[in-house]
């Protein structure tokens, strides 16, 4: 008989763990339990990134060492974390239900599936545990897949499919074909009627920014002409300002949150661009920036040597306008720090990426934490971001990680230039790819999700163009019927 188990996730600053109490007979919990704790440290050592996989015992988990800092050597860091990341989950789960090596059970192994989807499974029970949409715990289950096939010893029941049928339209018939679905993965909810947006609109934007800006003491005039409103130095206050310009470099120029936690004031700078003078965001990564704070696709910075003019790295033109404004934010901001905490800036010190080329002996990362005088982390920006969505009566995820707020206002910047500005200055998918600096036009079309309402809005000027042209379709005649029949 299997033993039962009550488990509840809950965290230690950035630490996630798992409390365990065995379930006795009639119901209830006995009082003893066990905290499982599985860690992944990241170091350098000989100026290359090392993943230190540990059980909850504190044993290095050799194979998986092997595996994420041999076998994954050249893959990009976020692919290697990602895969950290599955193999903690897997470690914990094996240690939270006692499973000894890698020969998980058909049984075992959709316990395993119910466990990263955040659902309690008979006989244990689960309290506050992550909830993942399908396509995480299947990701998920992928990296395990791959690392247990990958390091000769396969699981049956992960690898186990079976054939399923996939029907498709080509030349206007139906065709059908045979692939193989993997037995043990999350299945999508494809009734969900709790849906949530992947992208905000215009006026949804503006909405977020004018209450922020309400909320920061700015007044309707100071809000149109961006000048700095005259509030007292509230703590409160300044979050809100910071959360207006993170917004709008999120919204605007398509940055990524970590992208944006990153910035410093080095790489707020100009350069010449197609013989123009012209204000630009620097995107790279710093040997001393946090991991919510990198940016993406570059290699990791392990050494000082890797800074200079051959350094990876990503310019984002920006307007004069929002220029002058960061400069007055960045100016607000140190005068702040200085003020009120008696290591001035010293916690927001950054590294100086082009030496005597910026100009500049010491630097600093531009987005702080005011009532701890430290980096802005993104656990405190999103503990701001999600009560001003609420507020401003637009829907976010509950206990799920589907749509992420930040990446909504990158996905919103995509939608913005392809369908919400005026036809005449609409960008192609091409450009798009460009302005948000994807590798592949692929990435790009994901960001490309048309709402009801613009499906139909094209629909109906197709339908015009169309009869303008036919005259025959014309609309006004009674007899008609194929107009009559597309409006149905």
């Amino acid at each position: 008989m299997r033993e039962s188990y009550y488990i509840r996730e809950f965290k230690v600053g950035r630490e996630t763990r798992y409390r365990v109490h065995k379930l006795v007979p009639g119901g209830g919990k006995e009082d003893d339990y066990r905290d499982v704790i599985c860690r992944v440290v990241k170091c350098t050592k000989n100026d290359k990134l090392i993943f230190l996989p540990y059980l909850d015992d504190n044993s290095l988990e050799t194979d998986q060492y092997v595996y994420l800092n041999d076998k994954l050597e050249n893959s990009p860091e976020n692919t290697r974390r990602a895969n950290a990341n599955a193999l903690r989950l897997y470690n914990c789960f094996r240690s939270i239900f006692g499973i000894k090596g890698d020969d998980l059970t058909a049984s075992q192994a959709k316990d395993f599936v119910s466990f990263l989807s955040g659902h309690s499974f008979r006989p244990s029970g689960m309290e506050k545990l992550t909830v993942r949409e399908a396509d995480s715990v299947n990701n998920i289950l992928s990296y395990v897949r791959t690392y247990l096939n990958n390091m000769g010893k396969p699981n049956k029941a992960l690898n186990a499919t079976h054939s399923v049928t996939v029907y498709s339209e080509m030349d206007g018939a139906s065709v059908s074909e045979q692939r193989e679905a993997y037995d043990i993965s999350a299945k999508k909810d494809s009734h969900k009627d709790d849906y949530v947006p992947d992208h905000i609109l215009p006026d949804e934007f503006d909405r977020l920014c004018t209450l922020a800006y309400s909320k920061a003491g700015f007044t309707e005039e100071q809000k149109a002409d961006e000048k700095e409103p005259d509030v007292e130095m509230c703590v409160d206050k300044l979050g809100w300002r910071q959360a207006v310009v993170l917004m709008s470099l999120m919204y605007i120029y398509g940055l990524r949150i970590g992208e944006c936690l990153g910035l410093t004031e080095e790489d707020v700078t100009f350069a010449v661009l197609k013989g123009k003078r012209t204000p630009v965001l620097i995107i790279r990564k710093r040997k001393n920036a946090p991991r919510y704070a990198c940016a993406k696709n570059f290699d990791t910075i392990v050494s000082m040597v890797q800074y200079g003019k051959d350094q990876e790295k990503e310019l984002v033109p920006i307007s004069e306008d929002f220029y002058n404004l960061l400069y007055r934010f960045i100016e607000a901001e140190h005068r702040f720090f200085k003020s009120n905490f008696k290591f001035g800036l010293k916690r927001l010190e950054a590294d100086v990426c082009d030496g005597d080329g910026s100009g500049l002996d010491t630097n600093y990362f531009i987005f702080g934490n005011h009532n701890t005088g430290k980096r802005l982390d993104d656990q405190s920006w999103n503990r701001r971001l999600r009560p001003l969505f609420e507020e401003a009566e637009l829907k976010v995820d509950k206990g799920s990680r589907e749509n992420n707020l930040n990446h909504r206002f990158r996905h919103g910047c995509a939608m913005l230039l392809l369908y919400y500005l005026p036809e005449d200055q609409r960008l192609s998918l091409l450009e798009v790819r460009d302005y948000l600096r994807h590798k592949t036009i692929k990435t790009t079309e994901k960001y490309t999700k048309p709402t009801l309402e613009m499906v139909v809005r094209s629909r109906e000027k197709f339908q015009h163009g169309l009869f303008q042209m036919c005259t025959f379709l014309d609309p006004q005649k009674e007899t008609c019927t194929v107009y009559e029949l597309s409006r149905i």
